[in-house]
């Protein structure tokens, strides 16, 4: 069994298979994996992290506060003693504020709309306690 450990150690797999969404303007951390010694971490030439993330090239951390909402796909390379393996990943960045109002709005305002709504219902349902 010692042999199947010896062999496995030069060989550098990323395990990490997808990573979580991030919300724009809120502070965003995930850590890749990988199956043998990774001796660095790094995005791939040509690609590029979302602008306000980063990622720790010694513990493969992506972390920070990103500035920017939407889709965006990067590569990245985890490299050790005798070989790399490189992965894209999808992110997904959602604007702040809450999500898309009723199907309709999205954007800032939409939390505003979903919060008058429900103080309007705790409004109608406190007016009728009252009349009883």
């Amino acid at each position: 069994s010692s042999d199947v450990c010896s062999s496995d150690l030069g060989s550098v797999t990323i395990s990490t298979s997808t990573i979580p969404d991030a919300v724009k303007n809120e502070r965003y951390q995930t850590s890749l994996t990988a199956d043998g010694e990774v001796s660095s971490w790094s995005i791939l030439e040509g690609s590029s992290l979302p602008s306000g993330l980063n990622i720790n090239r010694s513990s493969g951390v992506i972390s920070g506060t990103p500035t920017v909402s939407g889709s965006y796909q990067f590569t990245i390379k985890a490299t050790g003693n005798s070989g790399s393996d490189q992965k894209t990943f999808d992110l997904y960045i959602e604007e702040s504020g809450g999500g898309s109002g009723g199907g309709g709005g999205g954007g800032c305002n939409s939390g505003i709309g979903f919060l008058s709504l429900v103080l309007s219902v705790i409004i109608i349902f406190a007016r009728r306690s009252i009349n009883k």
